[in-house]
């Protein structure tokens, strides 16, 4: 302890750590294959100095390499710098999402209007980055977030996917949403959630999927509270934001028969019902009980609609 208060020992150490910075940046550089070899064996340890190393937090996460849409969970990975480079005009995030299975990770819904929009997304596999990211804040003067949180900003003009009929949607879900019927299914859906959730809103994310829970600004991705709520038992996860698309056929049906109020309660039960599916696709646990009787009682009014003879 006495040597490292010593004078010349904390000089020392920042020429030495400059040093192999500076090595690793050129080997990061030139020979990309060397480099991730070495990033697979030690990256754990050098993505530590983003938390422990405030004056050369800036450089270590440079030298960071994540996973990303563009390149899938198994191809290159890619710097934050090469994030950068090619972000979409108007982009003034980076985004990122986390989960703990590789496959399942590029199937949540709040990539579809990624996607859709030929947006990067940086894949994190481990939580670990999460939190590194988290010490960081920002890079290169973006702000770092996750695509499940409620501060996303998303440009105005992104590039579409060939082929994407994204304005005609957009103008289609414009209308949608601007009826009376989409106002009142967000009504009945509020009312039937009550604090299980801070809000229920129309999503600008979601393209297909009917909803998707996202976190409240300030607060961790939901892969992250999971891992602390693990951890620690006392831990509480924030109550969460249920976006809604008004683009779903799905919706689109319930906003036209909320018209009819004696269809309230059914509304009600199929708002519970899509934040139960929001939360297991965000790997969560809705109550397994209440859902069970809510899927048998759907399946019984199904059944009833049928016929018992048979016709040609």
């Amino acid at each position: 302890e006495s040597l490292q208060d010593n004078t010349v020992f904390r000089k020392m150490q920042k020429v030495i750590t400059k040093k192999v910075l500076d090595h690793l940046d050129t080997v990061s550089t030139e020979d990309k294959e060397r480099y991730t070899k070495f990033y697979q064996e030690f990256g754990a340890i050098l993505r530590e100095g983003v938390a422990s190393d405030f004056d050369n937090r800036e450089r270590v996460a440079r030298l960071m390499r994540f996973a990303s849409t563009r390149t899938g969970v198994d191809g290159e990975q890619v710097s934050l710098p090469e994030y950068v480079e090619r972000m979409a005009e108007g982009q003034e995030q980076i985004y990122f999402l986390t989960g703990t299975d590789p496959k399942a990770i590029l199937r949540d819904p709040n990539l579809e209007v990624f996607t859709k929009r030929n947006l990067e997304v940086l894949l994190l596999v481990d939580p670990v980055d999460e939190y590194m990211l988290g010490q960081l804040r920002s890079f290169d003067e973006k702000d770092i977030v996750s695509v499940d949180s409620a501060e996303l900003k998303l440009p105005e003009n992104a590039q579409q996917e060939e082929g994407s009929d994204d304005t005609e949607q957009k103008g289609d879900a414009d209308q949608a949403a601007d009826g009376p019927g989409f106002e009142r299914l967000l009504e009945l859906f509020s009312e039937a959630l009550g604090e299980r959730v801070r809000e229920v809103r129309r999503s600008e994310r979601l393209t297909s999927s009917a909803c998707c829970l996202v976190n409240a600004e300030g607060t961790m991705s939901t892969t992250m509270q999971r891992v602390l709520r693990m951890n620690t038992p006392d831990f509480e996860m924030g109550k969460m934001i249920l976006e809604v698309n008004p683009q779903s056929d799905f919706i689109r049906r319930l906003s036209a028969i909320c018209v009819n109020p004696q269809n309230a309660d059914f509304i009600r039960t199929c708002g519970l019902q899509l934040h139960s599916n929001a939360m297991i696709t965000a790997g969560l646990a809705p109550d397994p009980n209440e859902m069970a009787a809510r899927v048998q009682d759907f399946m019984l009014q199904l059944a009833g609609s049928r016929s018992a003879i048979a016709t040609e």
